[in-house]
């Protein structure tokens, strides 16, 4: 470089540092930006994972106690069953004669046992 052109290059080189400064300085935004939007999505994401997981083990915790319910009235209904069972072979073995009719104490014990197994313990 001669001297000229390094003396040029000082008269102009305020007027190109302005442009240069701020294409620097958008580039670090720029970077910086798409950094903190990275971090922000990341911390979107993790949120609504651990909302969704959340509302899963609620769900899952609901769902366990119908169960349950449902589980202890099947076993409720199964004994009742069992019990009227016996009572009515107790009662065919003492009442029911050659011909199988029942009176009505014997029909009440088999709807008995036909409520129970269809899970009407209500009305027992």
């Amino acid at each position: 470089m001669t001297i000229l052109s390094f003396t040029s290059l000082l008269r102009f080189w305020p007027a190109a540092a302005l442009p240069l400064a701020l294409a620097l300085g958008y580039g670090k935004g720029w970077v910086n930006g798409n950094l903190n939007a990275g971090e922000n999505c990341l911390a979107e994401k993790k949120l609504a994972v651990s909302r969704a997981l959340e509302q899963e083990r609620e769900t899952a915790k609901e769902r366990n106690a119908i169960a349950d319910v449902f589980h202890a009235k099947q076993e409720q209904a199964t004994q009742q069953v069992q019990e009227i069972e016996k009572e009515v072979v107790s009662y065919a073995n003492q009442y029911i004669d050659d011909d199988c009719s029942l009176d009505d104490d014997g029909l009440q014990l088999i709807n008995k046992l036909i409520d129970a197994a269809n899970g009407d313990l209500a009305q027992h």
